[in-house]
């Protein structure tokens, strides 16, 4: 628009070459103003006073060796720049403020009269831009791979011409919005960069939003250890940096304190799983007075026993009443699988399977055979690990398949949650074994995370539940028959996740607590804090 120099962004994603205004969806706008206004520019950026602040900082890379190191370690983090592109001089830095010295690929000054006219059609050359994004790495903690996704505002001033790269010394300044700090990876980082030389300033680039792509190896999977070890020996990061001041600053410290001290009673009082799955219990007490209780307590136990032999044998008899109808559901998975891989050949051979697979797929793929095989689908025709469809499988396909899942959800409904997991992932074994999706893709996608969590609780309800019953029915026989008091009971869950073993059992534990006078410690852990949000909802 001449009259308002507003520019909008459109694209057509049917038909680009006809213009039809409306299919087009608008991705950006913004203002162009063409007019260079001086004040803006002394406003925003000082140049005097960007140098003078980095003037009696060290440098954090200067030499040749140590920029050939930083971007070796750019390569690693994904960040694979060729010669033409690499262009840092020298970097200092704070911990939200990077200043970097640059020098352009000599190529810029050998070019002639067509490629500099080429060249100059660039207000930002991609090559300036790029070495902008090395002084935003030099700062970012980590190896994962972080890019540019958005820009607020550009302010462009002038160009960088080759009379400016000859002349004058040439300067990325950039700033964080907020401190980078520590080994813990944000998801974003936003900055503001100032391109300029000693004189002048080229452009101004605002609001630049860095987002992160997790690496195979993510930030997440390391030990603290690891994330240490990054933090000291990474080319990017202050060698002279004393590890005391690193442990202090990120590893816990083991500190004392007094307490009033409770005398436990309660782990003498415990008896051994054998004790209470055996059927001889033989219970032997220092008190003789205690002695002609000791009958009692021992049908208590027993009644123990068998409420936990019993609980355990009602989810067995669950499983086992569905059992054979699930199996059937999964193997028929399998020979819609065979069928997808051969083209609904019958006869085939094992090699030939596995030339259609991922080879890091072999194992399950044998173990597949294995199953067809012990339900009488497939039949080894000789020692060549040939092989042959002895069943019609013309009726087994994807609808078949459904009107079986639907017998069965309907049939068990107690086991749904598992049911519909193995839906999800048998009816995407042939994406899995030819590599098209990731097997962990499917199991924790979001469709299942209800289904996962329902099956976890499944187990969790039952078994947890009773075996925290049984034992707190046996804490209180014992307590009761010694008349103790101040009991305490200190219990640690390991792994604890989002807590869906643990709320089963809390209730349990606060009716012991208040029936007993026993004070109870629970703590609750797992090696990623990311599971504590869901478990504070819960």
């Amino acid at each position: 628009d001449i009259d308002t120099n507003n520019v909008e962004l459109f694209h057509n994603n049917k038909i680009l070459n006809e213009y039809s205004l409306k299919q087009w969806t608008l991705h950006a706008q913004g203002t162009i103003n063409t007019k260079i206004d001086i004040s803006i520019q002394n406003s925003l950026n000082n140049i005097n006073l960007i140098l003078n602040r980095f003037k009696n900082l060290e440098y954090l890379i200067e030499n040749e060796n140590e920029i050939r190191k930083f971007y070796s370690y750019l390569s690693r983090r994904g960040y694979n720049y060729g010669s033409y592109f690499q262009g840092i001089k020298s970097i200092k830095r704070t911990r939200s403020k990077t200043l970097a010295e640059i020098c352009l690929p000599s190529i810029f000054l050998q070019l002639n009269k067509e490629q500099q006219n080429d060249q100059e059609k660039y207000y930002l050359h991609p090559v300036l831009l790029d070495i902008c994004i090395h002084t935003v790495l030099s700062i970012l903690p980590g190896n994962d791979t972080f890019v540019p996704n958005s820009i607020e505002k550009i302010i462009y001033y002038q160009q960088l011409t080759p009379k400016l790269i000859l002349n004058e010394n040439i300067f990325i300044y950039n700033s964080f919005r907020m401190p980078v700090r520590g080994v813990t990876i944000e998801e974003n980082y936003i900055t503001d960069i100032v391109i300029f030389t000693s004189s002048s300033i080229i452009a101004n680039i605002s609001g630049v939003n860095f987002r992160q792509i997790p690496s195979n190896e993510s930030i997440q999977s390391q030990t603290i250890f690891e994330k240490l070890d990054n933090y000291i020996f990474n080319p990017i990061n202050n060698n002279s940096l004393d590890i005391n001041q690193v442990i202090q600053r990120y590893c816990q410290e083991k500190q004392w304190r007094q307490c009033h001290l409770i005398e436990s009673l309660l782990m003498k009082y415990l008896i051994t799983p054998n004790d209470i799955l055996n059927s001889s219990i033989d219970i032997v007490y220092d008190d003789d007075n205690n002695h002609n209780n000791n009958n009692n307590k021992i049908e208590k136990i027993k009644d123990i026993r068998l409420e936990i032999i019993n609980g355990i044998s009602q989810i067995d008899k669950n499983i086992n009443q569905s059992k054979t109808i699930v199996t059937e559901l999964g193997t028929r998975y399998v020979v819609v699988l065979f069928k997808r891989l051969l083209n609904n050949q019958i006869e085939f051979s094992q090699t030939y399977i596995q030339s259609l697979i991922s080879s890091k797929h072999y194992k399950l793929m044998n173990s597949l055979f294995v199953l067809l095989e012990n339900y009488d689908y497939i039949k080894k025709l000789d020692e060549n690990n040939s092989w042959k469809f002895i069943q019609d499988i013309n009726t087994i396909n994807e609808y078949t398949n459904n009107l079986l899942l639907m017998k069965i959800l309907h049939e068990f409904p107690h086991l749904n949650c598992f049911t519909y997991i193995l839906s999800s992932c048998g009816t995407k074994l042939f994406e899995i074994l030819t590599d098209q999706l990731e097997p962990l893709q499917i199991l924790f996608c979001s469709e299942n995370e209800k289904y996962l969590q329902e099956l976890y609780s499944l187990i969790s309800k039952t078994l947890t539940k009773l075996i925290f019953t049984s034992l707190c029915s046996c804490f209180k026989i014992n307590i009761k028959h010694n008349n103790s008091n101040k009991n305490i009971l200190r219990i640690l869950e390991i792994g604890a996740g989002t807590g869906g073993s643990t709320i089963f059992i809390l209730n349990i534990l606060l009716d012991f607590a208040n029936s007993t006078q026993t004070i109870i410690e629970y703590t609750f852990t797992d090696v990623s804090v990311a599971f504590f949000t869901k478990a504070q909802q819960r």
